[in-house]
């Protein structure tokens, strides 16, 4: 997508929707990450007004508030931990955009942004991303895990596409299925 479609995309979002300290709009992936995490702390994102995509289903199915509430602790460009050696070349080195963990440390939900840009750990599985994203909730005790993909609504196909075949390459013992949410007007 041309850099005109991206700064189309940033401009549509409401202007509500600031950097709480300057009052500045987003104007890239990272800083969108950033106002979401902000707002969220500040209570200001209503979860069950997003909604969600889950594979096979022609419309939004859920809201996000099935995934993430209000009370959520939220971390931006949190580390994945992992043990020494295969885990640390799978996810060791990755930093989903944000996390979403229940007080209690029983759901947590993996948020990856993204407005235009290839995944910066391969796209297609098994060796994707996404796929790793999902593996490194495998291994996690919570009892609800989730991964969440948001982008804009006209590239949604392309991310959509890359989101379910890393769900149906990963055996998944996720509790729910990855979801995919779009901001902005539609193409």
């Amino acid at each position: 997508m041309p850099r005109e479609e991206i700064d189309g995309f940033l401009k549509s979002i409401p202007s509500r929707f600031t950097d709480p300290l300057t009052d500045i709009h987003p104007s890239s992936e990272r800083e969108l990450s950033a106002v979401l995490a902000a707002k969220h702390q500040l209570r200001q994102v209503r979860w069950d007004a997003v909604r969600l995509w889950s594979r096979d289903a022609p419309e939004p199915d859920e809201c996000a508030s099935s995934v993430i509430e209000v009370g959520d602790l939220v971390f931006c460009e949190y580390p994945l931990f992992a043990n020494a050696g295969m885990e640390v070349d799978r996810w060791g080195a990755m930093a989903p955009d944000l996390i979403f963990l229940s007080t209690d440390m029983q759901r947590l939900t993996l948020v990856e942004c993204k407005l235009d840009s290839h995944f910066t750990h391969a796209d297609m599985p098994p060796d994707g991303q996404l796929s790793r994203y999902l593996e490194f909730l495998c291994h996690l005790p919570a009892n609800k895990r989730n991964l969440l993909l948001i982008c804009p609504d006209c590239n949604r196909d392309w991310y959509a596409k890359r989101l379910w075949a890393a769900a149906a390459k990963r055996k998944l013992s996720v509790n729910r299925r990855p979801s995919l949410t779009t901001f902005g007007v539609q193409s």
